[in-house]
């Protein structure tokens, strides 16, 4: 015969009344344990169904279980006296306590996902042990974590916003704490939350009526977000764009969500057919340590577009059309929506075009696109800044030739694909033709003291300087300020240049990029043996220009697809050869493709 087993598991819930007892904000008061918990849950979890004498009950991180863990026998009136204990085979989950029956379990002490397993005996102590003395009863306990939340406004993952140079963009991010299997903060907050309704429940506003109700809960951990600077691209020390600010608008760790904005003006030069991509992490922290459960990543881009200009006040189609070297009336053509009485004047907040966008086409490269259009490769520099990176030098002569040692470092300023090269032109050196493998690294150890690249009234010993900030400021034994810097030849492979090649003709370094990279700071030696020598009589500038191949396809660092890519081009003046639909297109004819 089935005996007939009672499984009580009791469920305390806190209650208003009892919330002026904390002294904490967001503190809830247990009548039964006489304390305050910051993460109290009034919901504790659902009891489920009575399956071979167990029970499954999930617990939120941030809520504390307690429940009544043993058997009432039907035998149990004969007895006076009865013994609780848990089980060996299954033991007592630690951070736990069970006293007299009563198992408590406090969810911020576990890790999200984990599930436990608790049985206990119920031993009359009068009646002799047979098959219903003791007396099992289990539970099974599944840890419900809290989790980050992103709400609107948020931008949507992989979503990109374009932006235009001299003109601030704004992006907000709300990040909401999610309890599963407890409380409901913001339902909660909003009215009457039903915790137990029954046929008669009737919840008003101040929670009166035959169900049990809760007007208030535990907001939860706080949320925190932050950018990842391992996943930004370009690469930052922050993550960010540079220059742009980073601040939480929340007044307050109780507001939920908690809100941040970022604020960027970008520069022209952050103009770019490729966007810029930040990625944020979402977590949560209790009391200022991060709390065990999920985080949430998101990314989104900036793309700032480059054949638009945003005026700003003082404008003129004389200065703008200055910027990128060309006459005003190239603008004015341009724009056919300017007024005709009175072509230079421009409202500020307006957006006026400064070319077409032109999908470049596969095979084609700077020379042919520039040639095309009856442009120089500088021409189309100066409007698509990505294909173009400054580069760093400083050179060492090495023998009674004059060969040197050179020490280049870049930041590309788009994404570089693996395979891809990437040329500088160095007209101040000479030498013929050579291919070979260059370092990163240096292997002598003495250095040369150069006092042009360290002020006293600026910098400090130890402050990066010189070239690539490969040396170090120092002071000599005079008290004097020199920048501290290596002299050395190259060893070992590069990770990131396969090869590099001097073209003695173009008087051209190429080097032949090993990985996919964008934003990295670029260290190369180029060793003595390349037979490179200094002009003599020739000092050469501490800048040049690397100039980035031009793609049919360019990567996309938010999507980590290859996509079209266009280039701005800033159409001259008709001219024989090329017809101009200035602000809609432009058509090549066939004598400028010889």
């Amino acid at each position: 015969m089935k005996l007939l087993v009672t499984i009580l598991a009791t469920l305390y819930i806190t209650t208003t009344s009892a919330m002026q007892l904390c002294t904490n904000p967001g503190e809830l008061y247990s009548m039964e344990y006489n304390n305050c918990s910051e993460y109290a849950v009034s919901a504790i979890g659902m009891i489920g169904q009575d399956k071979s004498n167990s029970s499954n009950f999930e617990l939120p991180q941030g809520g504390t279980l307690v429940i009544r863990l043993y058997a009432l026998p039907v035998l149990s009136v004969l007895s006076t006296s009865l013994e609780f204990k848990v089980t060996e085979k299954t033991g007592l989950p630690e951070f736990s306590t069970f006293n007299n029956g009563w198992l408590m379990m406090e969810g911020s002490k576990y890790r999200p996902g984990q599930l436990y397993y608790v049985c206990t005996e119920t031993t009359l102590l009068n009646t002799n042990k047979s098959w219903y003395n003791p007396i099992e009863t289990c539970a099974s306990i599944r840890i419900q974590g809290f989790v980050p939340q992103f709400v609107d406004p948020t931008p949507a993952n992989g979503s990109i916003a374009t932006a235009y140079a001299g003109k601030a963009i704004e992006l907000m991010f709300a990040v909401q704490t999610t309890v599963v299997g407890g409380c409901n903060y913001a339902l909660a907050q909003g009215g009457c939350w039903v915790i137990e309704p029954d046929a008669s429940c009737v919840c008003q506003e101040n929670c009166t009526g035959s169900c049990k109700c809760m007007s208030y809960c535990a907001p939860g951990p706080t949320p925190l977000l932050s950018a990842v600077p391992g996943l930004s691209n370009p690469k930052s020390s922050s993550g960010l764009p540079m220059e742009s600010t980073w601040a939480r608008q929340s007044t307050s760790s109780l507001d939920r969500p908690q809100v941040w904005k970022l604020s960027w003006t970008p520069t022209i030069w952050d103009r770019s057919a490729a966007p810029v991509r930040m990625c944020f992490e979402a977590s949560l922290t209790r009391t200022g340590s991060p709390l065990l459960g999920q985080t949430i990543l998101l990314c989104v881009g900036i793309r700032v577009e480059k054949c638009r200009h945003y005026v700003q006040a003082g404008d003129t189609l004389d200065n703008v059309a200055a910027v990128f070297q060309r006459d005003w009336l190239t603008l004015y053509h341009a724009n056919p929506n300017l007024p005709g009485f009175n072509p230079t004047r421009l409202t500020p907040g307006d957006l006026i075009r400064l070319g077409v966008n032109y999908a470049v086409r596969w095979g084609e490269g700077t020379s042919q696109v520039s040639r095309n259009f009856l442009l120089t490769p500088h021409d189309l520099y100066l409007t698509n800044p990505e294909l173009v990176a400054t580069v760093q030098l400083s050179s060492t002569i090495k023998t009674a030739q004059n060969n040197v040692e050179l020490q280049l470092s870049f930041v590309p300023r788009r994404t570089i694909v693996a395979g891809e090269n990437v040329t500088i032109s160095l007209p101040d050196f000479a030498g013929g033709l050579w291919a070979g493998q260059v370092s990163a690294t240096c292997s002598s150890s003495y250095l040369v003291a150069v006092y042009s690249f360290c002020d006293p009234l600026v910098n400090r010993p130890n402050q990066p300087c010189g070239p690539g900030s490969w040396g170090h400021c120092a002071y000599n034994q005079e008290g004097k300020l020199y920048c501290s810097m290596p002299q050395c030849v190259g060893t070992g492979l590069h990770p990131l240049v396969e090869g590099a090649a001097w073209s003695g003709a173009g008087q051209e370094l190429v080097l032949k990029m090993k990985r996919t990279l964008a934003g990295e700071l670029v260290h190369v030696v180029i060793p003595q043996s390349s037979g490179l020598r200094k002009l003599m009589d020739v000092k050469p500038p501490l800048e040049y220009v690397a100039a980035l191949p031009v793609q049919e396809k360019i990567y996309n660092p938010v999507s980590e697809m290859l996509e079209q890519n266009y280039l701005c081009v800033i159409l001259p003046l008709c001219q024989d050869g090329l017809t101009c639909l200035f602000g809609t297109d432009c058509r090549i004819q066939p004598s400028t493709w010889a």
